[in-house]
């Protein structure tokens, strides 16, 4: 098994492992093409780390680390906002509700990005299904809940984009689509993470129930280059 330190920089590790293919860059600072999202990674928070990541955005561009410690930035970056989350991994999956659960294809961006836009479950862009699946519930024509795979490590999927319609929350869809996703990167062999705010309290009781373990806390830190 995988050592879990890999997860102490998720995305590093994904964008030189799995994800190398995807990701851009050289040197010391990766990320994922504009068109997937906003998320960067540095093999460490160095100066020598930041001129790379420097070559790879434009002026003005706000990209995001998530790391188990926020990095000191050189003069010319600005720290835009940061965010403490919870990272949580599942070994062991616990029961879920049954849900009415469909493959969501590039057919259903729109509705994709009309819910994320509704409920803001973090950077969410049109290509973000290039990394990994989702899966959806509908109610009709509306698309009122999903949930999907993002930075994939050796030994490790991360789960994201999880999110319910407001209209529609508190019936358990999140939670199951979150089962059904663990049930197959379980079953591949790999362990499902992710993160969430510390404090999103009934996001937090929900994946304890389904058998995420808090592993640590981390940071996210969003940062750009000064325009000036």
């Amino acid at each position: 098994m995988v050592g879990e330190a890999v997860l102490d920089n998720p995305y590093w590790h994904a964008m030189t492992g799995p994800q190398a293919r995807i990701a851009v860059g050289t040197g010391k600072a990766r990320r994922y093409p504009a068109h997937i999202g906003p998320v960067a990674a540095l093999a460490e928070p160095s100066e020598e780390a930041f001129a790379d990541l420097e070559r790879l955005v434009d002026v003005g561009e706000v990209v995001g680390f998530v790391r188990a410690e926020p990095a000191p930035l050189p003069a010319r970056w600005q720290r835009v906002f940061g965010v403490a989350l919870e990272q949580r991994v599942c070994r062991r999956l616990g029961p879920w509700p049954a849900v009415d659960v469909a493959p969501l294809g590039e057919e259903d961006m729109p509705a994709m990005l009309v819910l994320a836009e509704a409920t803001e479950p973090g950077p969410f862009e049109r290509g973000a299904r290039e990394l990994g699946d989702f899966l959806g519930v509908w109610e009709g024509s509306r698309l009122v809940a999903m949930a999907g795979v993002r930075a994939h490590l050796e030994g490790f999927r991360e789960i994201t984009a999880v999110c319910t319609a407001p209209d529609r929350r508190g019936r358990g869809l999140a939670k199951g689509l979150v089962g059904r996703l663990c049930e197959g990167i379980l079953a591949s062999g790999e362990v499902p993470f992710l993160h969430v705010r510390d404090d999103n309290a009934p996001a937090v009781h929900a994946y304890r129930q389904l058998g995420f373990e808090l592993r640590g806390a981390m940071q996210v830190q969003a940062v750009r280059l000064d325009p000036r």
